[in-house]
């Protein structure tokens, strides 16, 4: 009992490791200077008698849910999306220790070049910015805020995380 146990609590924590990237676009694979990519984080820590995840996940890109196929996992999002080239809607998600935050953004993706999603605790809120990896800057901002929406609008305001209950 106590090595299915073991075994089960294994494929649990092995079920939060990282999907598959999510593909943004339909059509064969381009190379990196072709596309741009955005991230979130995985970070595990372990003390004795307790493992901790925090982890960023994309859960909607324009629109459309990344959501995998069920797993053991507890989150079935992708840490990573390739996207072309253009101005992107999307929403992620973060937890850690069972707390639920979940913000969507918009920003404009340059061909070749890699975004992180970023966040800070300040008080009782999870601050989120989407951040050029290679210049550090901040880029996009919360849905609503664009100068010039896309005409197509496919926002992922609707694909917020929900927290279970």
């Amino acid at each position: 009992m106590r090595g299915l146990i073991s075994c089960l609590s294994l494929a649990v924590l092995a079920g939060c490791a990282n999907l598959p990237t999510h593909k943004s676009f339909n059509g064969p694979d381009l190379t990196p200077s072709q596309t741009a990519r955005i991230s979130g984080f995985a970070q595990s820590k372990f003390d004795l008698g307790s493992a901790t995840k925090h982890v960023v996940l994309i859960t909607c890109v324009d629109g459309v849910s990344t959501e995998q196929s069920p797993t053991l996992a507890k989150h079935n999002f992708p840490q990573d999306a390739l996207l072309l080239p253009g101005r992107h809607y999307v929403a992620f998600m973060t937890a850690h220790d069972n707390k639920y935050a979940s913000a969507a953004f918009w920003f404009d993706a340059e061909a070749g070049r890699h975004y992180s999603i970023q966040r800070k605790p300040e008080g009782k809120e999870m601050v989120f910015w989407i951040e050029d990896d290679k210049t550090r800057r901040r880029v996009g901002g919360r849905i609503g805020t664009e100068t010039n929406p896309a005409p197509y609008n496919k926002n992922c305001s609707l694909h917020l995380y929900q927290a279970p209950e």
